[in-house]
């Protein structure tokens, strides 16, 4: 595969990364991973998200209350 990003420009958050960042509860966080329009993805059976969609999100969401 050829392109312009290097896998160390490339920083992928996991499960506990997000749990620590938004100070939420692992079910919670499990929660958010399998919700739609959480951008995440999945390589076998573990969550992930890249750092820049996440960001995305977080901004996206700003001023929203979530149920989760």
């Amino acid at each position: 595969m050829n392109n312009n990003t290097t896998n160390a420009e490339l920083e992928i958050y996991t499960v506990e990364d997000v749990m620590r960042i938004l100070r939420i509860s692992r079910n919670q966080t499990y929660k958010l991973f399998n919700s739609d329009g959480f951008p995440s993805f999945r390589i076998g059976s573990s969550h992930r998200i890249t750092k820049s969609a996440f960001e995305k999100w977080v901004y996206s969401t700003e001023g929203r209350k979530f149920l989760i």
